[in-house]
């Protein structure tokens, strides 16, 4: 059973996580808001969504002390412009003193506890950020659903019959449930756009600007990247620098950089729905200024059948003795992508990484056409729970794939059909090193189209 104290009954009270980050953060700098006030809206509405099986670790009297800490403690400037946000965190980073389960049943027991944060959880720690609890994922982060045998299944808060997507599955739900302003996660072969994707957030996974991975459990290290999720396309840039200083906001006067949209076979696995919405979404960029074109994408479907044998052999490498030792203790799923990998030989990878290497080539031809790329983040608009997706995991892995082996930094955007509070999501693809365009786009979007 997962690792956490029951959460308290709380009382209806102001709600605050929901807001835009930027607007929290200005209250909590007036005073106007108090970081005690935010963790008890985080802790209520935590109460409010443990049907969707966000948490792995969720201790209420921890979050509303440290609520108390920011209020007594305050810290001013640029570096606590996150004092008392709620930020919550894949249970594969550790943080000092909770369990890290990964997902799994070797580590269920959460023992023995870390001593001190992840490299990743530690920024945020630092920029004062409130750490709301450990969340969901699938086993090991080797998965794309949201499903874990062990553990069961995350769903979309308010639609138990939907599965979030993973293996960022609970930071997702954390956030669309306002129990965290920000949930943190990690990013492979998609464990950050899909969840965005299927619950109407924003993403961004970044492999250069994250670099230290100290405390956090791989899964594959050619591709494994960090990142986050939130609500407000807005916000986007907001994050960004309260992480790393200064401003991130387009400039006055700023325009939208041309939007180049790949075509091809990698498309045809798309629900109609998702075609529909790709087209909406061009049209819209049209309308509010922003230059857009096409580009033949032969051979990009390439990328899922090199990823995933070099993901399976590097996460056996990550296993081996475990495996060796108890294979019985991993899923039927994940145990045969792990023997899979055992079987693929040094020469074999080495040919894999050389192919990577000419199809990454062949990609990035795409970028002198313009400087950003839209793809859908997943191939249909959402999963439902209890059924077989085997064959959907495929699909979605062939849209996410081409960026993961690129290593490029992508920003997802929600579209939401009128009348749906989740519905597809974008990936805005930019090439390694060019975060900041993607930071300044997402502000300037949210700014021309007021739809996010």
């Amino acid at each position: 059973m997962p690792h956490r104290k029951p959460v308290k009954k709380m009382q209806p009270g102001p709600k605050f996580t929901t807001l835009r980050i930027r607007d929290l953060s200005d209250l909590i700098a007036r005073g106007d808001v108090s970081p005690s006030e935010v963790a008890a809206d985080a802790v209520r509405r935590a109460s409010e969504i443990r049907g969707s099986n966000c948490w792995r670790h969720f201790d209420p009297d921890d979050v509303l002390a440290q609520g108390g800490r920011h209020t007594t403690e305050p810290r001013g400037g640029d570096i606590a412009r996150l004092r008392g946000i709620p930020v919550s965190v894949k249970d594969l980073f550790d943080v000092a003193a909770q369990p890290t389960t990964c997902g799994s049943r070797f580590f269920g027991a959460g023992e023995p506890r870390p001593q001190d944060d992840a490299a990743f959880v530690r920024l945020w720690r630092e920029r004062g950020a409130l750490l709301a609890g450990k969340t969901h994922l699938n086993e090991f982060a080797y998965g794309i659903t949201g499903e874990n045998p062990w553990f069961g299944d995350c769903t979309v808060p308010g639609r138990p019959d939907r599965l979030t997507g993973g293996s960022s599955s609970g930071a997702a739900a954390s956030v669309v449930g306002g129990a965290a302003c920000i949930g943190l996660g990690t990013d492979t072969g998609g464990s950050l756009r899909v969840p965005a994707a299927f619950c109407g957030l924003v993403s961004f996974r970044s492999r250069d600007w994250f670099p230290d991975h100290q405390g956090t459990f791989p899964l594959a290290r050619s591709f494994d990247t960090l990142g986050w999720l939130n609500r407000h396309l807005g916000d986007v840039g907001f994050i960004a620098a309260a992480l790393f200083g200064g401003s991130m906001e387009p400039s006055a006067g700023a325009t939208f950089p041309k939007l180049v949209f790949p075509e091809g076979p990698l498309l045809e696995d798309c629900d109609a729905d998702v075609v529909a919405a790709l087209k909406a979404f061009r049209e819209l960029l049209g309308e509010v200024g922003a230059p857009v074109v096409s580009c033949a994408a032969d051979g990009w479907e390439e990328a899922l059948d090199l990823f995933a044998p070099v993901q399976a052999n590097e996460a056996f490498a990550v296993h081996r003795s475990r495996f060796k030792r108890d294979p019985d203790q991993y899923s039927p799923a994940v145990r045969t992508r792990l023997e899979w990998g055992a079987r693929i030989s040094e020469a074999e990878v080495a040919g894999l990484h050389e192919r990577i290497g000419r199809l990454v080539a062949h990609m990035e031809g795409a970028f002198d056409q313009g400087p950003l790329l839209v793809l859908p983040a997943a191939s249909v608009s959402c999963l439902r729970r209890g059924d077989d997706h085997a064959a959907t995991r495929p699909r979605l892995l062939r849209l996410t794939t081409p960026a993961s082996l690129g290593c490029w930094p992508v920003l997802t955007i929600p579209w939401r059909p009128a009348g749906e509070a989740t519905g597809v999501g974008f990936q805005i693809i930019a090439r390694r090193g060019d975060e900041r365009r993607l930071i300044a786009f997402a502000g300037l979007l949210a700014a021309r189209a007021g739809c996010f």
